[in-house]
């Protein structure tokens, strides 16, 4: 996941970056950071990830697995998505 994939997908759910560190068990600072470009260990983006993906964010590397593909979808609750093919 990149520092963008992450900021959109963070959007998409209209979450706060605290918001989103209050889900991961991180500080909204450290999620600032990550989406900043700055250097965060791997454990910090695998708990990001992992709040993502429980709220319904599928994120996608781009191009797979067709060159259409959106790079960050959200699946809502009543079944309809939201998605971004451009970062």
């Amino acid at each position: 996941m990149t520092p963008a994939q992450c900021t959109a997908a963070r959007r998409l759910l209209g979450w706060s970056a605290r918001e989103l560190g209050r889900r991961a068990g991180i500080t909204g600072a450290t999620v600032n950071r990550f989406e900043d470009g700055s250097s965060v260990h791997n454990a910090t983006v695998a708990v990001i990830r992992q709040a993502l993906h429980e709220a319904g964010v599928k994120i996608e590397q781009p191009g797979a697995p067709s060159p259409n593909s959106p790079v960050v979808a959200v699946e809502l609750a009543d079944g309809s998505r939201i998605s971004l093919v451009d970062l």
